[in-house]
């Protein structure tokens, strides 16, 4: 399996994936650049074929969403995101019809009980791993999660 990486400007047609995980476009919110590549590499380790697009803040989120809207998944947004966070992403995400398959998931520093509620919307939070076999278990919970109907990573 591998993972892909695009800014957003490619074709985001999707990508076979013999595994039957079939969330191949993934709009990545993350200013964190380790954090990004962490996760798609963790992605591709757990076998999970997909195509990231990678938002570096909020404003850029939001454009690539108006942008594609129809074309996206799975969407992982950070909390913490510079120019718009990623729980107003979220919540606008959350009000508009056309998005209404997109699958949420939100993901932090912190599992602090009002980061938690604050997120509540979403279909899964989880904190950033930043050891490799926490990154792999992260992608192999949320694909498990996202094939079965079960997208919440938490109960």
């Amino acid at each position: 399996m591998s993972t892909s990486i695009t800014d957003g400007t490619d074709d985001v047609s999707d990508i076979a994936d013999p595994t039957g995980f079939n969330c191949t476009q993934i709009l990545l919110a993350d200013d964190n650049a380790g954090d990004c590549a962490l996760l798609q590499e963790a992605f591709s380790e757990a076998g999970i074929a997909a195509r990231f697009v990678v938002a570096r803040n909020g404003i850029e989120a939001m454009e690539l969403l108006a942008r594609g809207a129809g074309g996206f998944h799975l969407l992982i947004l950070d909390i913490k995101l510079p120019g718009m966070n990623g729980a107003n992403i979220l919540d606008h995400v959350k009000q508009r019809a056309d998005l209404g398959g997109l699958v949420t998931y939100m993901m932090t520093q912190s599992d602090s009980p009002a980061h938690r509620a604050r997120c509540s919307a979403a279909d899964g939070y989880f904190t950033k791993a930043h050891d490799w076999s926490g990154c792999v278990a992260t992608a192999r919970a949320i694909a498990a999660r996202f094939k079965s109907g079960m997208t919440g990573l938490t109960p």
